[in-house]
């Protein structure tokens, strides 16, 4: 069933530690038709090194002259690309051995799949530690979902696109670039295909990331714009107009306006003009955070918290208690 020549996308940046097993995982596909494209977005680590040391006609390796940031970055890479479908990873990120097959599966559900999406998990020591999972929506088969449908459907495809590890593209259905803006430089193209054409949500766990590694949201310079905010101008930029109204204000108040756990990662790394103004973005887009009990805890707890504790606190939320509650979660299944 290699239908689709796929092209591995990893858009990289001093990741030489991790990018090895990330590239292992790729090799051991199931799926045998695809390249693996890595742009190397100026590193001076052995990120190169590594790379070439694989050896491997299938590794295609560009390395930018200057930093130009993670979006533009993306953009290079999928410039790079050859095949016809658009298979993100981060160089940290794993996937199950039958990744790409299941992806390919779920483009061949209809000529008219424009993106597949997954739902994940963070683990900690090891991939067998879950510490965090998106929860599984479409748990007995894929959900094909058009942007006519329900909106509580539409929403679930979007708490998974959040990270851009196994999210993958038709290519020829791509019409927007990946966007400057954090938290949703690759939601752009993905939600303008929603727009046009359907996609998939997979019903098992193909990709997981590693939660104890430092990640780009723990930059708090990401933090100069309202999170909330880059998520509402996506919606605003892609939904705009009167046809999907009704749409872009679901998923704003019911979805953007509910990450109240989002609170905790403001304060950390953040400070705490951001974290009030977060704050005030989810009572502006959603009045009835103001009578949520989960809101209020939420807030009050990321003021009241100094992040030397809030930070130790989830860490601990993560591996003491959430390991316990999502040791049945496993990629691949």
């Amino acid at each position: 069933m290699d239908s689709f020549k796929f092209s591995v996308c990893i858009a990289t940046y001093n990741m030489g530690s991790l990018i090895g097993r990330t590239l292992d995982d790729v090799l051991a596909q199931s799926y045998n038709n695809y390249e693996i494209i890595v742009s190397d977005n100026a590193s001076t680590d052995e990120t190169q090194k590594i790379v070439e040391s694989y050896n491997d006609s299938r590794i295609r390796y560009f390395k930018n002259q200057n930093n130009v940031g993670y979006a533009a970055n993306l953009n290079l890479c999928v410039g790079h690309a050859k095949g016809d479908i658009i298979f993100l990873m981060s160089a940290k990120s794993r996937i199950s051995q039958d990744a790409l097959e299941e992806t390919c599966r779920a483009f061949s559900l209809s000529e008219d799949v424009g993106a597949v999406t997954r739902p994940y998990y963070w683990y900690g020591e090891d991939l067998g530690q879950v510490v965090r999972a998106k929860d599984r929506f479409a748990e007995k088969s894929d959900l094909l979902v058009s942007v006519h449908d329900d909106p509580r459907h539409i929403i679930e495809v979007f708490k998974t696109v959040d990270n851009p590890g196994g999210l993958a593209y038709k290519k020829e259905f791509m019409d927007m670039p990946f966007h400057s803006d954090p938290f949703v430089e690759f939601i752009y193209p993905f939600a303008s295909i929603l727009k046009k054409h359907k996609v998939v949500l997979l019903k098992n766990y193909t990709m997981a990331c590693p939660a104890l590694e430092y990640s780009g949201s723990q930059n708090p310079l990401v933090y100069k714009k309202s999170p909330m905010q880059c998520w509402v101008d996506m919606f605003d930029t892609v939904f705009g107009g009167t046809e999907f109204k009704s749409l872009k204000e679901h998923c704003i108040k019911d979805f953007v306006a509910t990450n109240y756990v989002g609170l905790a990662q403001v304060r950390n790394y953040g400070g705490f003009r951001c974290l009030l103004r977060e704050i005030s973005q989810l009572i502006k887009y959603r009045k009835a955070n103001l009578l949520c009990i989960k809101f209020w805890v939420y807030s009050i707890g990321s003021i009241v918290i100094p992040p030397c504790l809030l930070k130790g606190l989830v860490k601990f939320f993560k591996k003491s208690i959430n390991t316990k509650l999502l040791n049945n979660i496993r990629l691949g299944a």
